[in-house]
């Protein structure tokens, strides 16, 4: 259900993409050719689009969760959900016009095309929070027990091992292609390397 969900909302946000994209290079008749020529049809669609579109700009924050702004991008995070916003209440405003064209309604649908896009690029597709609390877990863990041969310390190679299994669980929650599958897979997998790293702890 969530990628239906996700499949849908960005099938929607590529009305204005993708309009931007091909008309481009059109002549303006040519451009009316490529666009559906009721202009109610496509009111209703830019409609449905801000309003699905808005609510997640809206409740976006910074964090690891699906469709929440990417920690790495931080520093952008108030620019492109402002811009993205404006360009949805923008083209709302159009859209409520009684006596909207056609024309309108295509000039307005460009707009969403760099802002939407901004804003796609920075937040994740997929929940990466249950492998993010991992990591933090696994981290604290690990920085807190030694190498060593006393009791609560750890060999070399576990330790060794452990980072390695952090790093890589990392690179999984970082990656912007990551999908639920690989979250699950990732949890997974750092789990167990948790489960040897506790067992190889000196009793």
């Amino acid at each position: 259900m969530k990628m239906n969900i996700i499949k849908h909302t960005l099938l929607l946000l590529s009305v204005g993409l993708s309009l931007m994209a091909s008309t481009a290079s059109c002549s303006k008749d040519e451009e009316t050719d490529l666009i559906p020529r009721d202009a109610a049809y496509f009111k209703a669609e830019l409609t449905q689009l801000c309003n699905e579109q808005l609510p997640v700009v809206d409740a976006c924050v910074v964090g690891y969760g699906l469709n929440q702004f990417k920690p790495a991008s931080q520093s952008n995070f108030t620019k492109h959900t402002t811009a993205y916003r404006n360009a949805l209440n923008n083209v709302l405003t159009v859209v409520n016009k009684p006596d909207v064209t056609l024309s309108e309604l295509i000039a307005s649908s460009k707009t969403l095309g760099k802002p939407g896009e901004d804003f796609r690029n920075n937040t994740w597709i997929s929940d990466r929070q249950p492998l993010h609390d991992l990591i933090v877990e696994c981290e604290t863990l690990n920085a807190a027990t030694i190498v060593g041969t006393d009791p609560g310390q750890v060999p070399q190679q576990a330790k060794t091992d452990f980072t390695a299994a952090i790093t890589g669980a990392k690179k999984t929650r970082d990656a912007a292609t990551t999908i639920d599958r690989q979250v699950d897979e990732g949890v997974d997998k750092l789990g167990d390397a948790k489960t040897a790293f506790e067992a190889a702890i000196i009793k």
